[in-house]
């Protein structure tokens, strides 16, 4: 695509360089601008700019629904196995939480999920190592203790019903000052045949001052190896809410250990928006699936969320031997508090519940 003499503050108008591919899924045009000669430490062809124009939004998704195979489920003491397809789950029947979720080729999910309501703050958020943040979001949140939640079960329901299907339920409360109505933390799952199941969470909170989170979402433990990501979601840099327009959405692909941004005071990183599904593989292939039901946003890691904020230089961070998938409903927008205003009012979480699902499938 060859462009004609524009001036500034001129335009002009261009054909259409492609056709529309017929269907009903959203479809996009890229458009990456690049030096037609060298100029300003730019050389020939080098990119300096890139638009993403939106020809068709998709229709939205509705929630898949499988029904190949037979669900097979064992309940002993505190323990819950369920068996579909090519997988085999094995639950703590007591907390509700996972023990692993493997196949044939070994243990793809080591844990999870648990409630995320923190992020490793960013120096907009307030400066961590300075003992007084000027009233600064950090203040706040740390008063509420969202750098040190706990989790107690209340409920752990698993049956499997007359369509063979099973499902389980399991409701935590969640704080970090004492005050157990400040979160409820409830996911469904749905195991309705096959080699994938629904998740469905849903968070409400519940004390007044539990307001303006850095987070809601959930996070996993992946097995130790599944060090390979694709996505289709914005990328491939980081990017947040009010972060994003310069992010194309598409597929990218990358490795976990990339994810990472090593900002001298380690902090949040590696976060991406309007995500669709990622696919997380070990090295030989075997890996799992997470399809959206709407677009999610998400960071994976080889550090949990308390491993950033309690580093104080990036020097002093050892990966773990497991990575980290967080997967959030909504994620606070990174403003300009270190020096500026802090985050406008329409990128903060404000709403007081959330639902969020999608399926988790074995590749």
């Amino acid at each position: 695509l060859k462009l004609p003499a524009c001036g500034p503050e001129t335009s002009v108008r261009l054909p259409m360089p492609v056709r529309v591919p017929s269907g009903s899924g959203e479809c996009f045009l890229n458009v990456r601008w690049t030096a037609a000669k060298a100029h300003g430490g730019f050389d020939i062809g080098d990119q300096v700019g890139a638009d993403q124009i939106v020809l068709r939004r998709g229709a939205a998704k509705r929630v898949p629904v499988r029904s190949g195979g037979a669900v097979s489920l064992t309940q002993k003491g505190a323990t819950a196995v369920v068996s579909s397809g090519t997988f085999v789950a094995e639950w703590d029947n007591k907390q509700g939480t996972l023990i692993s979720l493997r196949d044939a080729s070994g243990v793809l999910l080591g844990g999870g999920p648990s409630v995320a309501l923190w992020r490793a703050s960013l120096d907009n958020d307030g400066l961590k190592l300075l003992s007084s943040h000027l009233k600064k979001p950090l203040d706040r949140w740390r008063a509420l203790g969202l750098d040190r939640v706990e989790e107690r079960t209340t409920r752990c329901e698993c049956a499997k019903g007359k369509n063979g299907r099973v499902r389980m339920r399991v409701v935590r409360e969640a704080t970090g000052r004492g005050q157990w109505s400040d979160a409820r933390f409830e996911t469904v799952y749905d195991f309705d045949g096959g080699n994938s199941f629904l998740v469905t969470h849903r968070l409400t909170l519940g004390s007044p001052d539990m307001t303006d989170l850095p987070r809601v979402g959930a996070v996993w433990t992946l097995a130790a190896g599944m060090d390979a990501l694709a996505y289709y979601g914005r990328g491939p840099h980081e990017n947040y809410s009010d972060r994003k327009s310069s992010a194309m959405l598409e597929i990218h692909r990358s490795r976990v250990a990339d994810e990472y941004v090593p900002y001298e005071v380690p902090q949040e990183t590696g976060h991406h928006c309007d995500t669709r599904w990622i696919e997380l593989r070990k090295d030989g292939g075997q890996g799992l699936r997470f399809d959206f039901v709407r677009p999610l946003e998400f960071n994976v890691l080889p550090f949990e969320a308390a491993d950033l904020f309690a580093a104080r230089h990036a020097k002093d961070l050892v990966p773990r031997a497991n990575n980290f998938l967080t997967i959030d409903a909504a994620h606070r927008g990174v403003g300009s508090g270190s020096c500026g205003p802090d985050t406008l009012p329409q990128y903060r979480l404000l709403k007081r519940r959330y639902e969020w699902q999608y399926r988790i499938g074995i590749l």
